[in-house]
């Protein structure tokens, strides 16, 4: 009769377990990102919205072939 599991048996219990945890954890998280994505109430139940500007424009990157002179970008993020 044997005590101890051997090294090979105590490494698959720990794989089975990770795993196990693994699938759970995203089980739990998928479900709960649906229920999210199904409540129908607002998000903001004040009617307040933001713009955010974003504004990058004279930028360069050095990689090792020289500088490269990033493209403009304008843009506006609006949010309620």
């Amino acid at each position: 009769m044997r005590s101890h599991p051997s090294d090979l048996e105590t490494s698959m219990r720990v794989r089975t377990a990770l795993i196990t945890t693994a699938l759970a954890a995203t089980a739990l998280l998928g479900s709960a990102g649906l229920a999210a994505a199904a409540d129908p109430e607002p998000t903001n139940p004040l009617g307040l919205s933001n713009d955010v500007p974003l504004d990058f424009e004279n930028n360069a990157v050095g990689t090792p072939f020289g500088q490269w002179d990033a493209p403009d970008f304008h843009e506006h993020v609006s949010g309620s």
